[in-house]
């Protein structure tokens, strides 16, 4: 392969696209199962030994469309159909890679279903025991653990969660009465009232012995 330092990108594209094809396939063995963009991303650097410091938002699709195009001409189910976002739709990289190809995107109302129907093929074509009556899955159950392992057989991960059981609410609190406030002889009484001149209380009758 050479120093991957003096490759041309080009040479890194069908040099990840080659790891990418291998990877695809793997994935297509196990039925219902997909790998994402980023672990695919990530895993094709890590085999092949050139790596890059580009986001694969950059350069995945590029890669990707090398593997279609490949599998196009090999007679082969469309392998990019098994790459899909964290939450399990292919996205608009797939239609994206459909036009390069010189491909009808299915466009985004038909673009899942075309993917589900694509991915189900790959897996009848190499996954063993795939019942005949299997039908397409709009976003596959699992997704292909690609952490850098070395040697390690493929295996799923995120499986749908138990879902548990909901709790009986809870019956709502009722308030405690409050006490009575007891109300204090300064409370009954008047505020007293003070003479603006001498600053005196006034008495009761307003007048100021004082000042009046």
């Amino acid at each position: 392969m050479g120093d991957p330092r003096l490759m041309s990108m080009q040479q890194r594209y069908e040099t990840w696209a080659d790891h990418a094809s291998v990877l695809l396939l793997e994935t297509a063995a196990v039925h219902q199962t997909a790998v994402t963009y980023a672990d695919l991303a990530a895993r094709v650097q890590e085999r092949s030994g050139v790596s890059t410091e580009v986001p694969f938002r950059s350069w995945l699709g590029k890669v990707l469309t090398i593997v279609a195009g490949r599998t196009r001409e090999a007679g082969e189910p469309e392998l990019v159909s098994l790459v899909v976002q964290a939450d399990g739709a292919v996205g608009p990289t797939y239609d994206a890679v459909l036009t390069a190809c010189g491909d009808q995107a299915p466009g985004p109302e038909l673009r899942e279903q075309a993917a589900a129907e694509a991915r189900l093929e790959c897996n009848r074509r190499y996954a063993p025991g795939v019942p005949e009556d299997a039908q397409p899955l709009l976003h596959p159950v699992t997704t292909v653990d690609t952490s850098p392992v070395a040697d390690r057989a493929v295996r799923a991960v995120r499986t749908p969660r138990t879902l548990k059981e909901p709790k009986a609410p809870r019956e709502p609190r009722v308030p405690k009465a409050q006490p009575a406030r007891r109300v204090s002889k300064a409370d009954s009484e008047p505020a007293p009232v003070i003479c603006p001149r001498c600053f005196l209380q006034v008495p009761l009758n307003g007048i100021c012995p004082n000042c009046d």
